[in-house]
């Protein structure tokens, strides 16, 4: 069942590796967020703790590797909310319409890895990512999250 069309879907913020449970242990007492995680996702170089529920999510860089993009924007940007996730009803569609605008995702796939703990409640979700110059620098995110019935 699509839940999050129309909406924000989360916000992701990016910090330093040795600031990562301290912000995830900060927003948990501050605001009562329950976190799954952290899960390690070496392929993407990076750990991460999120809630769905919440629509929060903190990410990591795993190693202090300077090919690692995510090193690249913490040196250019600190550590800061570093997207904002928009559910679609349908992700095909918004990404048609958006190449014939002239814009074609810069990634685009699945955002649930396999033992990802959240698996329980959501079936499937996919994201289609743009580059920054679509909306004068802005991240811009689209997400189409199938959440079980029961989820």
């Amino acid at each position: 069942m699509i839940r999050n069309a129309g909406r924000i879907d989360h916000v992701a913020g990016l910090v330093r590796p040795e600031n990562f449970a301290s912000v995830v242990a900060r927003l948990t007492e501050v605001l009562g967020i329950a976190f799954y995680g952290p899960i390690e996702r070496t392929a993407a170089g990076l750990r991460v703790c999120g809630s769905l529920e919440s629509g929060v999510e903190i990410i990591a860089p795993l190693s202090d590797d300077p090919a690692n993009p995510l090193n690249a924007l913490l040196a250019a940007r600190g550590e800061h909310w570093m997207s904002v996730v928009f559910g679609v009803a349908d992700l095909d569609a918004t990404c048609d319409q958006l190449a014939r605008m002239g814009y074609t995702p810069t990634r685009r796939g699945s955002s649930l890895q396999p033992g990802d703990p959240h698996a329980a409640t959501v079936a499937s979700m996919e994201q289609a990512s743009f580059a920054p110059d679509l909306f004068h620098g802005l991240p811009f995110v689209l997400s189409l999250r199938d959440d079980h019935e029961d989820g």
